[in-house]
C-alpha cells in the first residue's frame, strides 16, 4: 500500500537512510520538510477527505528512528519517493508529482469533479476527454487555445484550411 521498499530488517532501512542523508547533506529537519512536501500530496497518507494520517516524518522520529529504530515505521516507506521528488526541478514538480506520486489527491479531485459535471452538464466521453485534455495544458498552451477560438482568428484558420484542402468542407 506504501510507495517504498519493503527493507527486510529496520538496520537496512536504517542504514539506507542514513546514507541518503549523507550523500544529499540533509539534516533531520530538511527530511521533515521534504516528507511532508511530498506525501502530503497522496491519499494513502492524508486519506480521501482528510481521514487518518500515517505517521508522519518529523526530525525528533527521524532521529530517534537512526538512533534506536528497531521497527520500521510507516513514513520510512516514503522515503525513496521523497528523495526522488527532492531532486525534481521545481518547475517540473507538478507533472511528476501526477505521475509518480501513488494516489495523488489533486487527480482523485479533478476526477471527481469530471464526475460531477458530468452528471451536471450530461457531458458525453468526447466532451469529458477534451476537458480533461484542456485541464492538462500548461498556462502557455491555453493562451494560444483561446486565442485560436476567437471568431475572428477561428474563421481565418478555418478558411486557410478550407483553401489549403482544395474546397472540401469542415
Amino acid at each position: 500500500m506504501l510507495p517504498g521498499p519493503k527493507w527486510e530488517t529496520p538496520l537496512e532501512a536504517r542504514t539506507w537512510l542514513i546514507e541518503q542523508r549523507r550523500v544529499l547533506k540533509w539534516s533531520h529537519k530538511d527530511v521533515e520538510k521534504a516528507f511532508f512536501s511530498c506525501a502530503v500530496k497522496s491519499d494513502l497518507y492524508i486519506g480521501p477527505g482528510g481521514g487518518s494520517r500515517f505517521d508522519r516524518a518529523t526530525e525528533k522520529r527521524v532521529a530517534r528512528f537512526e538512533r534506536e529504530g528497531d521497527a520500521i515505521p510507516d513514513w520510512m516507506f516514503w522515503m525513496p519517493l521523497v528523495v526522488q521528488h527532492a531532486q525534481v526541478a521545481y518547475e517540473d514538480r507538478w507533472d511528476w508529482e501526477r505521475e509518480n506520486i501513488p494516489q495523488h489527491s489533486d487527480v482523485r479531485r479533478e476526477r471527481e469533479e469530471e464526475e460531477y459535471y458530468a452528471r451536471l452538464f450530461e457531458l458525453n466521453d468526447q466532451e469529458i476527454a477534451l476537458l480533461s485534455r484542456f485541464r492538462e495544458m500548461d498556462r502557455d498552451e491555453r493562451e494560444v487555445l483561446g486565442a485560436m477560438l476567437e471568431p475572428q482568428t477561428f474563421c481565418k484558420i478555418r478558411a486557410s484550411l478550407a483553401r489549403n484542402s482544395n474546397g472540401s468542407k469542415l
